[in-house]
């Protein structure tokens, strides 16, 4: 199983990754663990810049976290909870996003190549500037509602309010 290094800190009861820092307190993680994320509540933290390839957050909540500018190629998203989160400037090539709740996210100017948003929900997200070459839209509700198998299998056209490059 693929783990991400975390250390278990006692601020508002929550787990953070090394170098990721919670939005609320400021707080950055300098010390070392091996607990994994698979279905951890890591909403409102800070993975920015961070590198985080072929990393697990399967099932994972993050809620408004902060991703921009990480580099999440090849990582394991699926069915994460990541309402509001941020993801701009973010390289996430050949990332699964699959079944994951992305509402209101921001994907501005990342790098979605080969990203994988099959049962994602997409409602609100913003795309304006992102590359999406080869992505798969299977069975995705698109930023405007509408689903992807209801647009010739793809929310290319549906990334209101700006269209992606």
């Amino acid at each position: 199983m693929n783990r991400i290094t975390m250390i278990c800190l006692i601020v508002v009861g929550m787990l953070m990754p090394l170098g990721a820092t919670h939005a609320a307190t400021d707080i950055s993680c300098d010390r070392l663990g091996g607990i994994s994320t698979h279905g951890k509540n890591l909403s409102g933290l800070s993975f920015r810049r961070m590198n985080l390839v072929q990393r697990e957050f399967v099932a994972a909540r993050l809620v408004e976290a902060d991703f921009s500018h990480a580099r999440l190629d090849r990582a394991e998203l699926s069915g994460a909870f990541l309402v509001g989160s941020k993801l701009f400037g973010a390289k996430a090539r050949t990332a699964s996003f699959s079944r994951a709740c992305l509402d209101g996210s921001d994907f501005r100017k990342a790098d979605l190549r080969r990203v994988d948003f099959s049962g994602a929900s997409l409602i609100g997200a913003n795309f304006s500037g992102a590359r999406l070459e080869n992505v798969v839209w299977s069975n995705t509700v698109c930023p405007d509602s509408t689903n992807s198998d209801d647009n010739g299998g793809t929310c290319q056209g549906h990334l209101s309010p700006n269209e992606a490059i």
